[in-house]
């Protein structure tokens, strides 16, 4: 039986690997041709021609137009004789390339054009699509081809060559390009019956022979065309001709233009920080900006390279972003930015991964980084922040990322020990002054077994320090406390408050400017924390249910709200513990943030806590999405293949898919279980 489980586990693995390769191999050319989608001619004169898809063609889709035309002119050249091409759903047609035979004089010989569009708006059966003339010309063809094209992405014409003559051997050469993939098309209108013998280029494909018939061969016109797809720095189009014909030949070589995400840094780390500080602003930004278009990024994972331990010394970790004006070097952090996602913490391996949802296109995006100092770290050590691969530590909704190298921003942040204000200078005479000793007395409630922090900034300081000296530090177990700071000099002091809950979920900061000029005691009573908020998990499968827990005072009513709208009200134990649980089916597919305020039995309430976000998931095991793009398929797979065999445990820990430590057959078998293939 063991035999039999692990021939089948083998085989499997080796059915899904092909399945992959063969997926990859089908994706390597961005272009496909889809089909043929119909054409129309005539020998009516008139200043244009129209004709409706045979089938509906998708918005995305490439569709190219060739015409054929007699000649207005009576020079060769592009002679502007193919005007523009509309169609009635208001796509925009941009021309490749027009040439005419003109044959020595007008009527002689024949025009070519070839056009194309990435459709905006779908076309239906209904539709039409126009090609519209300088002027009335009797004879005309145009015809519809489909492609598909990489998702998001645009094209730009490469390079174009044109031909003429009277032959039965028509050719057009494009050359001086960069060696990668083009679609190269190749096109040859005939003053000659549709009906003619026509053999195609050996290594062009698709040839729908299109145009006008009956009367004399010069009263005719009609257009054969091929395409290719390939990596060449050049490339001739040349087929035969049942019969020597005047004709215009064009080729053109097409580059698809794939939506990219560049990741930079400008700006330089701020040189110190103090212990103890929180909400510091690390200095300088990261920059995103997309080459085409517009995408979300839903992940960004941030890395710490200093001597800190960034896992036990670092904490709050937070990302902000706002879009340039201009570009990042004209911006600064203000606090006023948008955060991103909820806040995080470094890991063992000095990684902080952020999940959310952000816009970015072609304008710059500006992300900042935010963090506490803990009271662990120590004088001398060092903070460095960078991105150390944007190329999968950056995750977009569609496209790519660059580069695969580090990214940081620049300088180093040294960690410093907190300096309280000098002592005031001796009176005159050489006689010190007399400072009466001054105090500063916090009382309210928190959480029981909860820990308060408390930082100072007096008004020569530049930054907030921790308070050297607290006299009293009293915390009963329903969580009312009473802290006593003493010994401080006559100053105008800005205090920060920060209650710590026994899982070490902080709340908000609760801020008092104290004036200790004007007095020499002052005592702030009936502070409300906040409570704590956390989740069981942040990201939830739309089949489990959402968990959200936390710290309040005992008995007290916790509220909760869900994107700004109560959802419920729930009682505190006596360990001031709260626990809402409710069905994520109820919620909908995506991102919400949730926040919670405490209400006591004289209906006094506090603040709301600070917004944490999860997100509902429609997968049934959420972390099988490894490339988070909500769909577990072949993608996902080649990922979990790539981790299941690294050696590098900071990767391999994260297809832990139930969170026991351990990389092994569970983690496979729940993989396959969420896979779709």
């Amino acid at each position: 039986m063991k035999w039999f489980l692990k021939g089948f586990i083998f085989s499997l693995i080796l059915f899904l690997i092909f399945v992959f390769i063969f997926n990859v191999q089908k994706a390597q050319a961005s272009w496909a041709f889809v089909a043929h989608r119909g054409s129309a001619n005539n020998k009516t004169g008139g200043a244009n021609i129209s004709v409706s898809p045979t089938a509906s063609i998708p918005s995305g889709a490439f569709l190219v137009i060739r015409a054929a035309s007699d000649n207005l002119s009576a020079v060769n050249g592009d002679n502007n004789e193919h005007t523009s091409v509309t169609d009635s759903k208001g796509n925009t047609y941009a021309q490749f390339v027009e040439f005419t035979n003109a044959s020595g004089a007008a009527g002689s010989g024949v025009t070519v054009s070839m056009w194309g569009s990435i459709l905006t708006v779908g076309l239906g059966v209904a539709d039409s699509v126009t090609v519209n003339f300088s002027g009335a010309v009797n004879s005309k063809v145009m015809a519809l081809e489909e492609f598909s094209i990489g998702a998001g992405s645009t094209f730009s014409i490469a390079g174009t060559g044109t031909g003429s003559g009277s032959t039965n051997s028509p050719s057009a050469l494009v050359s001086g390009l960069v060696s990668q993939e083009y679609l190269f098309l190749g096109q040859v209108g005939v003053e000659g019956p549709n009906g003619d013998a026509f053999t195609q280029d050996a290594d062009y494909a698709n040839n729908t022979s299109v145009g006008t018939t009956g009367g004399g061969a010069a009263t005719n016109i009609s257009s054969r065309w091929g395409s290719r797809i390939t990596t060449l720095t050049g490339d001739t189009y040349n087929p035969t001709l049942g019969n020597a014909r005047d004709w215009a030949a064009i080729i053109v070589a097409i580059k698809e233009i794939a939506p990219v995400i560049t990741v930079g840094a400008i700006g330089s780390q701020t040189s110190a920080m103090t212990i103890g500080a929180t909400n510091n602003y690390v200095g300088g930004a990261f920059t995103l900006i997309r080459n085409i278009g517009s995408t979300t990024v839903t992940s960004i994972t941030i890395s710490e390279t200093g001597t800190v331990n960034a896992n036990t010394n670092l904490a709050n970790v937070k990302l902000f972003f706002e879009t340039a004006v201009t570009n990042c070097s004209a911006e600064s952090f203000s606090g006023a930015e948008t955060q991103y996602g909820a806040t995080s913490s470094f890991n063992s391996s000095a990684k902080a991964s952020f999940t959310g949802s952000m816009t970015v296109a072609t304008a710059s995006v500006c992300v900042y980084v935010v963090l506490d100092v803990g009271s662990g770290a120590s004088s001398g050590e060092t903070i460095e922040i960078e991105i150390t691969n944007p190329a999968t530590e950056v995750i977009a909704s569609a496209g790519s990322v660059t580069p695969a190298t580090a990214v940081a921003i620049s300088g180093t942040t040294t960690i410093q020990a907190a300096v309280l204000p000098p002592p005031p200078p001796p009176s005159a005479g050489g006689e010190a002054s007399h400072v009466e000793p001054t105090n500063v007395i916090f009382q309210g409630q928190a959480y029981p077994q909860s820990k308060i922090n408390v930082l100072v900034k007096g008004s020569t300081d530049e930054k907030f320090h921790n308070v050297a000296k607290i006299e009293e530090l009293n915390i009963l177990p329903n969580g009312t406390f009473n802290i006593k700071v003493a010994s401080l000099i006559r100053d105008i002091y800005l205090f920060t408050l920060e209650a710590e809950d026994q899982n070490n979920q902080k709340s908000g900061i609760i801020a008092f400017s104290v004036d200790l000029i004007a007095s020499d005691k002052i005592t702030i009573r009936d502070i409300f924390f906040q409570p704590t908020i956390a989740f069981q998990k942040s990201i939830v499968a739309d089949t489990d249910e959402i968990n959200i827990f936390g710290y309040a005072a005992p008995s007290n009513i916790v509220e909760l709200i869900i994107n700004g709208v109560k959802i419920k009200e729930i009682q505190s134990d006596e360990t001031g513990r709260y626990n809402f649980t409710k069905n994520a089916s109820d919620v909908k597919i995506g991102t919400h943030a949730a926040s919670v305020r405490q209400i006591d039995k004289t209906d006094r309430k506090s603040n709301f806590s600070f917004a944490k976000t999860f997100k509902i998931s429609p997968l049934i095991i959420v972390k099988s999405d490894l490339n988070k793009d909500n769909i577990v398929n072949i993608t996902d797979w080649s990922i979990f293949l790539f981790r299941w065999g690294s050696f590098e445990e900071n990767i391999k820990s994260t297809i832990d898919l139930n969170n026991d430590g351990q990389i092994n057959i569970i983690d496979f078998s729940l993989f396959l279980k969420a896979i779709k293939i």
